[in-house]
């Protein structure tokens, strides 16, 4: 099956108004237990819950909104919220309450991905429990960083989302377009960090080839490439 066939639905796709309604007590548990544990939560990530919420029990979020949050500048505000929106029914465990304790290495360690070669930016933060490369790749979208290897040509593309969903549509071959970046090849959600810029490069080229955004193709990948 062919990507190509489907190029006017993913032209079409509302992806930036793509949006997911989160809870504020889906949440609050883990600000309580780390309390109740007396960990350090930093202010800021507090700070960060409160402006989301304000006085509401629940937020809407969309793509968006992620966008006007990182144009802010706040990025513990906006690492939060990609995460509220991400995983609106909140996170498997205690990885959202790993992530609040090191929430401030997080916000220092982003804007060098700019200049720093992938492998050496993921290796900083693969260490920190819940973070994995569906988390991080969402926060990395909303961030607009350019992501890529400091190599001969430098070549640097825009941050995408690849999670577990997007990564079985690779695995399981359903598009000629991915199976022909053979870089792609042998994907799985343990290896998808090393796999992550040949990811961006092949959504890029496609992205040019059909003349659509390539957070469309991230989004139709991803609703529709297991269900094809």
């Amino acid at each position: 099956m062919k990507i190509a066939e489907f190029r006017e639905l993913i032209a079409n796709l509302p992806a930036s108004r793509q949006a997911f309604r989160s809870r504020r007590t889906t949440w609050e548990a883990d600000f309580q237990n780390l309390d109740f544990q007396n960990r350090e939560v930093p202010i800021e990530a507090r700070n960060a819950f409160n402006e989301i919420f304000g006085d509401n029990e629940d937020v809407f979020i969309s793509r968006d909104d992620l966008r006007l949050i990182a144009q802010e500048g706040n990025l513990a505000k906006l690492v939060i919220a990609s995460i509220f929106w991400g995983y609106p029914r909140g996170m498997f465990g205690h990885h959202f309450s790993n992530i609040l304790q090191r929430l401030n290495f997080i916000v220092d360690h982003l804007p060098a991905v700019s200049t720093q070669d992938w492998n050496i930016h993921w290796n900083a933060v693969a260490d920190i429990e819940g973070l994995g490369l569906s988390t991080y790749s969402k926060i990395l979208y909303f961030y607009s960083a350019k992501v890529g290897a400091n190599n001969g040509n430098g070549e640097k593309f825009n941050a995408l989302i690849l999670d577990s969903r997007i990564i079985d549509v690779v695995r399981n071959r359903v598009f000629d377009e991915l199976n022909a970046c053979n870089q792609l090849q042998g994907l799985s959600y343990y290896n998808a960090p090393h796999h992550y810029v040949s990811y961006l490069s092949c959504v890029d080229k496609l992205s040019k080839k059909y003349e659509v955004p390539a957070e469309n193709i991230e989004l139709f990948l991803f609703q529709y490439g297991k269900n094809l």
